[in-house]
C-alpha cells in the first residue's frame, strides 16, 4: 500500500500542485506512508528540508518512535540516516532534515512570537501534516495549548494561518475528510476507505451496535447536517461525498451529556455492558466519557464491579488528560502501558486516546457520551480497527448506551461489510442470483470474502483442510486473493460453483 501512496504522491507532485490530500481510513499505515515519504524525498534531494506537523504530542511521540525502529537502508533507521529533530526539541539547526512539531507550538512561534528564534516562511519546503481533519477543537481536555483558541472558528483561522505561512508543498493525511480540511488541502488526490480496507483484508470490520435500552438513551435527536445532504450508495449504503460535508453537526449535546453522568444511569447501563466484557478475556476495551469527573465515575463502578468477582483493580485504568495533573511523561506511560502490558484491559478515557494512538488488541468500544463531530466519531470508531492476529481478533463490537451511533449513522462513512454476520454463506450465495447489477453483485462478492476473512483467524487446521478440498485445493487466503482479482461475473461463479 505504501508503495502504491507514493507513486501517486510523486505523480502529483510532479505536476506541480502544492497541496495534495490523501484520505486514509485509519489503521491503513498512514504512519508508514508518511516514514516512505520521507524517506525517497530526502534521498532524492526532493526536498531539503521538511516539517512533519502533529497536533498531539503522543501522536508526534509515537511517529518518533517508528522513525527509531523502521529499518531502511543498510539496516539504518531514518533517523539514523536524516538529522531529524523531535517534539521536545524547541530550536533546529539549518541543517535539520526532519523537524516535527504540533500546530499549537507552532501558532505560539509565528502567531505570537514567543520564542527568540522567528521561522521564516521558506524555511522548510514540504510540510506534512498528518491527522489534517483537525481545525476543530476537542470538546474536553483542553490542554494549556489549546487554550490559546477562544473558540471553534479562532481554532480554524490560527490552523489555517499556520500551514498558509510556509512557501512549501504542503501533503495532508487523513482518514476523514471534511469540508474545512478540503477548503485547505483541495479534494483527496487518493482515497483508500475503511469498508476497502476492510474487504483487502487491512482492517477488521464491526458488528452493528448492541444498543443499550434506556429511556435516557431514547431521547430523539434532530440534526440539521448543514447546507450540503450526504449522498449514499444505495447498494452498499456508504457516504460518497464525506469530503463536501461540515464536521458539526447541529444537535444540542451539552444537556444530555449532563443527564448522563449521573451515578444511577452509569450503575445500570455499566452493569449490563460488563456481563458481556471479562477483563481476564483476551481484547481491551475502550470507554469514552463526557469528561473527566464522569471517567473517574465509570472507572471506581467498574473497580467494584470487577473486585467483587475476583479481578484485580488494576484492570481498568483512567486514562486522561488530568494524569498527575497533566504530566505528560505519566500520560505517555500510562498509554504505554495499556498498549504493552496485560493490565489496563479495560480504560476510561475522554478525548486523549481518539486520535491517532495505536492499541491493536481493542475489541470492544463503548459509548458512554454524544458528540457532534462526525469526524471525531470515526475517529473514535477507528481506535479498534487494527488487525491483531495474536489475539485472533475478526471484528470489533460497539456497545451504545447514548444512541450516538444511531444519531451520526447518515454520515457516517463507516459502516459494517457485514451488515448481518448470522447470514450464512449459503444465504449469501443462493441470494446473488436476485441481485439486478453488477454493483450490487460485486457488492455480495466483498460480503462473502469479508465473511471469510472473519472466518479465517478462527479455523483450525481441521476446518482449513475442509475448506481446500471445497475451493479446489485453495486456501483461504489464496482463494480470497482470487475473488478479489476476478471480474465479477467470474466471482460470482467461482462462489457458487465452490
Amino acid at each position: 500500500m505504501i508503495t502504491t501512496d507514493l507513486e501517486e504522491i510523486d505523480s502529483i507532485i510532479a505536476e506541480h500542485k502544492n497541496t495534495v490530500l490523501l484520505a486514509m481510513a485509519t489503521g491503513t499505515g498512514k504512519t508508514r506512508t508518511v516514514l516512505g515519504m520521507i524517506y525517497r524525498f530526502l534521498s532524492a534531494k526532493r526536498f531539503k528540508r521538511i516539517l512533519y506537523l502533529v497536533d498531539r504530542t503522543a501522536l508526534g511521540d509515537q511517529t518518533m518512535d517508528t522513525f527509531k525502529e523502521v529499518k531502511l537502508e543498510d539496516l539504518k533507521t531514518l533517523n539514523q540516516l536524516f538529522d531529524i529533530k523531535d517534539l521536545g526539541e524547541k530550536e533546529f539547526e539549518k541543517d535539520t532534515r526532519v523537524h516535527i512539531a504540533t500546530v499549537q507550538s507552532l501558532v505560539k512561534r509565528i502567531l505570537y512570537n514567543e520564542t527568540d528564534v522567528s521561522i521564516g516562511v521558506s524555511d522548510y519546503d514540504c510540510i506534512i501534516v498528518d491527522e489534517a481533519h483537525r481545525g476543530y477543537i476537542l470538546d474536553k481536555e483542553m490542554g494549556e495549548d489549546e487554550v490559546l483558541y477562544r473558540n471553534q472558528d479562532d481554532f480554524r483561522s490560527k490552523y489555517r494561518a499556520v500551514i498558509d505561512y510556509f512557501d512549501a508543498v504542503k501533503i495532508a493525511l487523513t482518514a476523514t475528510p471534511a469540508l474545512h480540511t478540503t477548503q485547505i488541502f483541495g479534494k483527496p488526490v487518493y482515497s483508500y476507505d475503511y469498508r476497502t480496507a476492510v474487504v483487502d483484508g487491512y482492517l477488521v470490520d464491526h458488528d452493528a451496535p448492541h444498543i443499550i435500552r434506556t429511556k435516557l438513551s431514547e431521547e430523539g435527536i434532530v440534526f440539521e447536517a448543514g447546507s450540503t445532504a450526504p449522498i449514499y450508495d444505495p447498494v452498499t449504503n456508504t457516504v460518497t461525498n464525506s469530503d463536501e460535508l461540515e464536521d458539526d453537526l447541529k444537535f444540542e449535546i451539552e444537556d444530555f451529556n449532563r443527564k448522563v453522568v449521573t451515578k444511577g444511569f452509569n450503575e445500570t447501563v455499566l452493569a449490563e455492558i460488563a456481563k458481556d466484557i471479562d477483563p481476564n478475556e483476551k481484547g481491551k476495551t475502550l470507554i469514552f466519557a463526557v469528561d473527566d469527573a464522569h471517567a473517574d465515575m465509570i472507572t471506581k463502578i467498574l473497580k467494584d464491579y470487577y473486585s467483587e468477582q475476583g479481578i484485580s483493580e488494576e484492570a481498568v485504568m483512567k486514562i486522561t488528560g488530568s494524569i498527575e495533573n497533566g504530566n505528560p511523561v505519566k500520560i505517555k506511560e500510562a498509554i504505554r502501558r495499556f498498549k504493552n502490558e496485560t493490565f489496563p484491559n479495560i480504560v476510561v478515557t475522554v478525548d486523549l486516546l481518539t486520535t491517532g494512538i495505536d492499541v491493536e488488541e481493542i475489541v470492544n468500544l463503548v459509548f458512554l457520551r454524544r458528540i457532534r463531530s462526525r469526524i471525531l466519531f470515526e475517529q473514535m470508531l477507528g481506535r479498534a480497527t487494527r488487525l491483531c492476529p495474536g489475539i485472533g481478533k475478526t471484528h470489533f463490537e460497539i456497545y451504545d448506551a447514548v444512541g450516538v451511533y444511531h444519531a451520526l449513522d447518515p454520515v457516517s462513512t463507516m459502516k459494517p461489510v457485514v451488515v448481518n454476520p448470522k447470514e450464512s454463506f449459503e444465504d449469501l450465495i443462493d441470494g446473488i442470483d436476485n441481485l439486478e447489477s453488477d454493483k450490487a453483485r460485486e457488492n455480495q462478492i466483498d460480503i462473502i470474502i469479508a465473511k471469510i476473512l472473519r472466518n479465517k483467524s478462527k479455523m483450525t487446521e481441521e476446518c482449513r483442510e475442509q475448506f481446500k478440498s471445497l475451493s479446489g485445493g485453495e486456501s483461504p487466503e489464496s482463494f480470497i486473493d482470487a475473488l478479489r482479482n476476478m471480474p465479477t461475473d467470474q466471482a460470482v461463479e467461482t462462489v457458487k460453483k465452490n
